[in-house]
């Protein structure tokens, strides 16, 4: 009995003294697609320009969020809640450092929203949203998955648009003046 305890701990410790060395003399890249089979992309929420170093909202990721507001209100465990100055319903949307499982072709995909501290004179915080997926389905996310994504997110957000509607101020007098050529209605 004390033998084969013996020779399994030191076969224990042969394979992590072996793990070491692999860990230490083989490229992390390689190491990484030995051990870790799931691919992440990243798309983050404000991004710097690379002529005039200037920040900007990224386009993608407002569509990727108006995509996961309306499942975070049915799968997230934690969620923020807003209303709007001019709206009458409560908005739901992903809370920071949460995770949501979505499901496309029968390939399991995560998103996870997280956010960074920045000592940027123009920014306190960096928000991220993470996509994480196996590797075997790199082609169908990256050409269908994200297609389908995005389109739906631009959906979403034209339908959730509300427009403000103008109209002419005609002068009602011959030397009547008025400040403004326009006015605005009620929004519909």
């Amino acid at each position: 009995m004390m033998t084969n305890t013996h020779q399994m701990w030191i076969q224990l410790s042969s394979l992590m003294f072996i793990v070491q060395l692999i860990k230490q003399f083989v490229p992390r890249t390689v190491y990484s697609y030995l051990t870790d089979p799931y691919i992440n992309i990243s798309f983050n929420e404000i991004v710097t320009t690379v002529n005039t170093n200037s920040l900007r909202l990224n386009h993608a990721y407002a569509l990727l969020e108006a995509y996961l507001d309306p499942k975070s209100s049915k799968v997230a465990k934690r969620i923020k809640c807003e209303l709007p100055q001019e709206g009458k319903k409560l908005i739901f949307s992903l809370d920071d450092y949460e995770e949501i499982v979505d499901e496309f072709r029968g390939i399991k995909i995560w998103w996870y929203l997280s956010k960074k501290d920045v000592n940027h004179k123009y920014l306190s915080e960096r928000r991220q949203l993470r996509l994480k997926f196996h590797r075997k389905h790199r082609q169908t996310i990256i050409y269908d998955y994200l297609d389908h994504v995005l389109g739906e997110g631009r959906t979403i957000t034209l339908e959730s648009r509300r427009l403000k509607l103008y109209s002419n101020n005609p002068n009602t007098g011959r030397f009547q003046y008025q400040p403004t050529l326009w006015s605005h209605g009620v929004r519909v």
